[in-house]
């Protein structure tokens, strides 16, 4: 896995990209796409720790994307499956809610890091 690899050499992200990689690994997270990786690993430690729980409870990726919405810098990343029950309050940084707008999505994890809203959804 080429991207993974690359993220390796990073100094200081040993733990978070060992992890990644478990669930890379476990649920086939296209890791060929350096740009998503690099987001993921830029996300907030506790919305980070909340998504990789989900890759490793089976959890897939649907998307991963800077949109700058909700503000300049945000990353926006969709998941197939609702949150398990204990992802709802692993972080005491990230907060849940229970959307459930058909249009939209059912759940989202967001958390806050240096004023810019990143969002997991579902």
């Amino acid at each position: 896995m080429k991207a993974s690899r690359t993220l390796a050499r990073l100094p200081g992200t040993e733990p978070a990209i060992a992890a990644l990689e478990d669930a890379a690994v476990s649920v086939a997270v296209p890791t060929h796409n350096a740009q998503a990786i690099a987001m993921l690993r830029a996300m907030p430690d506790g919305l980070r720790t909340c998504l990789l729980a989900e890759l490793r409870r089976g959890n897939r990726l649907v998307a991963v994307v800077q949109p700058d919405w909700p503000q300049p810098g945000s990353i926006f990343v969709s998941l197939a499956d609702v949150f398990h029950p204990s992802t709802r309050s692993l972080s005491p940084d990230v907060h849940w809610r229970d959307v459930n707008d058909p249009r939209w999505w059912r759940e989202e994890l967001t958390q806050v890091d240096a004023g810019v809203e990143h969002m997991v959804v579902c």
